[in-house]
C-alpha cells in the first residue's frame, strides 16, 4: 500500500470493535504506513491479546502523538465506530467504517451517513439499504484474525460427544433464548451431545447473567462459560466446538462464528443479514428466516421511538434450526473438519480488509 498522510480514528478494547480496530492497524503498521491516530475515550486496551507487540505499541503511540502536533484537517481519516457518534469527526473527508445489523435506519443515522465521505460497512445488505437513502456506501468484508487463532489439536473431552458452540453478545437480537430452547428440546440431556455458550455481555448485570443459566439448570449438557479475557483462551474454545451455531437475526459480521468456521468448525447458519457474505453451502449448514420479522426493541439495547436502532429482526422456526444441526451433524461425523470452512483463512484476510479501506480514503 502507497504511503500518504492521512488519519485514523478508533477505539482498541477487548469488544469486537475494538479487535476490528486492532487488527486493521497492525496491517497498517506492518506495511510501514505512519498515520495520526486518534484513540476514541482514550481507550487503550490491549489486555485481550495473549503477548503484546511492543514495535506495535510504540508505533500507535508515535501515531498519537503526531495527531496531537501535527494533523490536518485536510487529510482523510478512516473512523471505526458506530453510527451514533460517527458525527464526530477529526477531519472534512471522513470515511466512516461501521456495522448496521438492521432493517430500518432512522432520519438521525441517515444524516449522520449522509455527511460522510464514504460508510463503509462490512455488510452487502447494509450497502444495499443505506444507498437507497443516499448515502455513499463501501462493502468491506472483515477478515480471519490470524495473529491471535489458529487451529490447535488440542483433546477437549475424552468421549466422542459432538460440541455445538453458541457465541457472541447475549442480546435479543441473536435470537439466543429461541436456539437454546430449540437445542435443549431436541438434544438436551443427550450423552452424545453437548453445548457450549460463551454469550456474555458487559451491559448486563450478574444478576442478569445469572438468570439465563438458571433457565436451563436442568440440563447438564448446557455450559455457559464464563467472559474468557484472553485471545488464547477464547480460541481455545473456538477449537472445542465441532458445530458452531449461527442464528442471528441481524448481523454486522459474525466475528466469533466466523473465526469458529474459519477454524474448521461445521456451522448451521441463519441465511440472511451479513452472514451472507463469508456463509455458503460449501462451508456451513443454511436455513432460511421466517418472512415475518420481529420488532428489535428489548428494551434495554433497542428501544422504540429513539433515534438509533429502531427496525426488525429474522427470526426461526425450532423445527428448521433443528433440522439444519441434524445435518451438520452428519457432516461432522464424515469429516470432523469443516475443509471448506478453512479455506476462510485465506478468503478473507486483515490485509484485504485494510487495503481495501485505504484506497477509498485515498480516493477522496
Amino acid at each position: 500500500m502507497e504511503k500518504f498522510d492521512y488519519s485514523v480514528e478508533v477505539v482498541l478494547n477487548t469488544l469486537s470493535i475494538g479487535q476490528v480496530s486492532r487488527c486493521i492497524l497492525q496491517e497498517l503498521h506492518k506495511t510501514g504506513h505512519e498515520p495520526s491516530i486518534f484513540i476514541i475515550s482514550n481507550n487503550f486496551d490491549l489486555s485481550a491479546e495473549n503477548e503484546v507487540d511492543d514495535d506495535f505499541v510504540k508505533w500507535c503511540k508515535s501515531g498519537v502523538a503526531k495527531a496531537n502536533h501535527s494533523y490536518s484537517r485536510k487529510n482523510p481519516c478512516l473512523k471505526i465506530w458506530h453510527i451514533n457518534g460517527g458525527q464526530a469527526s477529526v477531519s472534512d473527508n471522513q470515511s466512516l467504517f461501521s456495522f448496521y445489523e438492521l432493517d430500518n435506519p432512522t432520519d438521525s443515522e441517515i444524516n449522520i451517513c449522509r455527511n460522510q465521505s464514504n460508510v463503509i460497512f462490512s455488510s452487502q445488505d447494509s450497502c444495499d439499504l443505506f444507498a437507497k437513502h443516499d448515502v455513499n456506501t463501501k462493502y468491506v468484508p472483515l477478515g480471519f484474525d490470524s495473529d491471535y487463532f489458529k487451529p490447535t489439536n488440542k483433546t477437549f473431552f475424552l468421549d466422542d460427544r459432538i460440541v455445538f458452540g453458541l457465541a457472541g453478545k447475549f442480546e435479543k437480537r441473536k435470537n439466543h433464548i429461541l436456539t437454546i430452547d430449540a437445542w435443549v428440546e431436541s438434544f438436551g440431556n443427550n450423552k452424545d451431545y453437548y453445548l457450549s455458550c460463551a454469550l456474555n455481555n458487559p451491559f448486563l448485570t450478574p444478576e442478569d447473567h445469572a438468570k439465563i443459566k438458571q433457565r436451563y439448570s436442568n440440563y447438564w449438557n448446557v455450559q455457559f462459560n464464563d467472559r474468557f479475557p484472553k485471545n488464547e483462551q477464547y480460541n481455545d474454545y473456538l477449537n472445542s466446538i465441532d458445530i458452531m451455531l449461527c442464528p442471528s437475526g441481524g448481523e454486522g459480521w459474525g466475528l466469533p462464528e466466523f473465526q469458529a468456521t474459519a477454524l474448521g468448525a461445521h456451522a448451521v447458519v441463519l441465511n440472511c443479514s451479513a452472514y451472507k457474505g463469508w456463509a455458503n453451502q460449501d462451508n456451513a449448514v443454511l436455513f432460511e428466516p421466517l418472512e415475518e420479522k420481529i420488532p428489535a426493541n428489548d428494551g434495554k439495547f433497542f428501544v422504540d421511538g429513539g433515534p438509533f436502532n429502531q427496525g426488525k429482526l429474522y427470526t426461526f422456526a425450532k423445527e428448521n434450526l433443528i433440522s439444519a444441526c441434524e445435518e451438520a451433524v452428519a457432516r461432522h461425523k464424515s469429516n470432523k473438519v469443516n475443509e471448506a470452512g478453512l479455506k476462510l483463512q485465506s478468503d478473507f484476510t486483515y490485509t484485504k480488509t485494510a487495503e481495501k479501506c485505504i484506497n477509498i480514503i485515498r480516493e477522496i
